[in-house]
């Protein structure tokens, strides 16, 4: 069973549906799913009917305003200079409608994925969202094309050694097929299991190094959440290294945090590599 986006905390769905113009959101990923408990992030969809220029003139009135979120990156068009070819857009360049000669209007237009990511603090912890905005320039895939594209993941990321994304990639890809209901099952049991919390926390230190490369947070406001989130880690028996936390001054704590994002990693990969063998046969 799927989530109602009014299941929700208010201010994710609130803001989700204010910067997607016509409020016309879908929640996807495996955080879509009821029973899932440790999910990471909010992936929204928002399908745009109207002329892009009411949708560029709709992003610029919104980021010439105070963001209620911590932006991270914002895509739409084709640049030639980067190595995915996608154009990448800051707050000021959004306000304005202009990056590197190319309107916003001019970028929407293009056969390219128009992607919003952003960050919300909610108490001590901070939840990723993301919008994709789809339109009639861009080339939908089918269902075989994205059944395709979500098996190519489960091998390129057990190939990465991130079997846990591989197994996320699995389960949606079993569900979109509406096949083998007792490995969904065993999926979630995993996903729900120390295993999935663990994965939840390495994702949520990844988030907060992600939020320090782009904004400056108050030292303490770091402290209090690694504090927060080491208590979390604390009831997970196979974890260790728990004191590193204690360590964290104003000038280590990114390297302190990304070396236990690799530990958390490191414990997590094997048992969700055992567990894709042992399934898979």
């Amino acid at each position: 069973m799927k989530k109602k986006i009014s299941y929700l905390n208010n201010e994710i769905g609130d803001i989700a549906h204010k910067f997607s113009i016509q409020h016309k959101l879908k929640l996807l990923g495996s955080n879509s799913y009821r029973g899932i408990l440790y999910g990471s992030d909010y992936d929204f969809v928002s399908k745009i009917t109207e002329p892009m220029k009411a949708l560029s003139k709709h992003l610029q009135e919104l980021f010439s305003k105070p963001l209620p979120f911590l932006f991270l990156d914002f895509k739409a068009g084709t640049d030639p200079t980067k190595e995915d070819g996608k154009m990448r857009w800051s707050p000021k360049e959004l306000s304005k409608g202009k990056n590197k000669g190319k309107s916003l209007e001019e970028a929407l237009k293009e056969n390219m994925i128009i992607k919003l990511d952003y960050a919300i603090q909610v108490g001590n912890s901070f939840l990723e969202n993301s919008i994709i905005f789809y339109t009639r320039f861009q080339s939908q895939k089918t269902k075989k094309e994205i059944e395709k594209d979500l098996d190519n993941d489960v091998t390129k990321y057990t190939k990465k050694d991130n079997s846990m994304k591989a197994l996320k990639r699995l389960y949606s890809l079993l569900k979109l097929q509406n096949v083998n209901e007792r490995l969904q099952q065993k999926l979630v049991h995993f996903f729900n299991s120390d295993v999935g919390l663990v994965n939840k926390i390495a994702n949520d230190l990844e988030l907060l190094l992600l939020i320090l490369e782009k904004h400056k947070l108050p030292f303490q406001q770091v402290v209090q959440t690694t504090q927060m989130i080491k208590e979390r880690l604390s009831t997970v028996s196979w974890i260790n290294k728990l004191e590193v936390f204690n360590q964290i001054t104003p000038t280590n704590y990114k390297k302190i945090l990304q070396k236990e994002v690799d530990y958390l990693r490191s414990k997590i990969n094997p048992l969700a590599k055992t567990f894709l063998r042992v399934n898979m046969k």
